[in-house]
């Protein structure tokens, strides 16, 4: 839906994979320049080695994109990918990290959250919630959902979605990430 909705614009998609066969690449349609697609394991485990390289390939390409978007799977503890954003002097040259975008299911994201601890972190350290499927939850649940999420991050901006659509605009008017998130991130 992002995708559709930025056309012409040129993205890049870094896709991470946590397995051997790639789910979400089969998912991304017309509008994507290009898919680095990465299935050796965890992005976050695997900075030095993957994400460094690819976007030290994408700054040399700069000119063919006018967006990078990393997607990290649902297991991915996002702040060492924020880190490597607003900490590494050569990447901060020349990338922006404008957003942290967490997708949660409505249903299911408490259950997760007492679960996982990669869970907690996501949520903790977006600055956009996206929580989907709200059509399917009650709205006493969902309430409940909603509080628990606000309480775990009281500054992200949360917004209600089904079937996977969300007002794009509405997300990318949402503030940047800033060194801060990085602090929270390193005592969280």
């Amino acid at each position: 839906h992002f995708i559709k909705n930025r056309t012409p614009e040129r993205i890049l998609v870094i896709e991470n994979e946590c397995g051997q066969t790639n789910v979400d690449g089969a998912l991304i349609m017309d509008g994507v320049e290009d898919i680095v697609e990465l299935t050796a394991g965890c992005l976050c485990c695997s900075l030095a080695d993957g994400l460094l390289d690819i976007l030290e390939e994408v700054h040399r390409q700069r000119a063919a994109y006018d967006r990078v978007i990393i997607e990290t799977t649902g297991i991915a503890d996002p702040s060492s990918i924020v880190q490597v954003f607003l900490e590494n002097p050569a990447v901060e040259k020349v990338f922006e990290l404008q957003q942290v975008i967490c997708l949660a299911d409505a249903g299911h994201v408490t259950e997760w959250l007492e679960e996982a601890e990669e869970a907690l972190r996501q949520v903790s350290v977006a600055d956009v919630l996206l929580v989907n499927k709200v059509d399917t939850v009650e709205e006493e649940p969902l309430n409940r959902t909603l509080k628990a999420l606000s309480g775990i991050n009281p500054h992200a901006f949360i917004i209600e979605g089904s079937f996977g659509i969300f007002p794009i605009d509405q997300i990318m008017a949402v503030g940047t990430t800033k060194a801060e998130t990085v602090e929270y991130i390193k005592h969280a």
